[in-house]
């Protein structure tokens, strides 16, 4: 059975989040090699998409709450509202890595 646009997206935005050797590099390669079905530009628009995600939440909203405008709860509801795909896991994983960066 064929995995669902969401459960890619999901994974893909998981992937994005990898520490280590893969950390903000593209998820092209990895998420073909798990979906094969996956064309060339899909794998692109997909992290394309997690790109904006991170820039968004990591470079425009955590930095806003380190400084003291805006408050978690507000992250939350702005995440949610731009991006109501994302699983609960993978935005409080988001949120966890913009603090860590916001923070340092």
């Amino acid at each position: 059975m064929k995995p669902s646009s969401t459960e890619i997206f999901q994974k893909a935005i998981d992937l994005s989040m990898e520490f280590g050797e893969f950390w903000l590099k593209p998820v092209n390669d990895r998420i073909r090699a798990i979906y094969p079905f996956l064309t060339e530009q899909e794998a692109e628009d997909l992290d394309k998409k997690c790109k904006e995600i991170q820039k968004y939440c990591w470079d425009d909203l955590c930095w806003k709450e380190a400084d003291g405008l805006i408050t978690q709860a507000q992250i939350v509801e702005a995440m949610k509202a731009k991006y109501p795909e994302l699983s609960e896991a993978n935005l409080n994983r988001l949120i966890s890595q913009g603090y860590y960066y916001a923070r340092k």
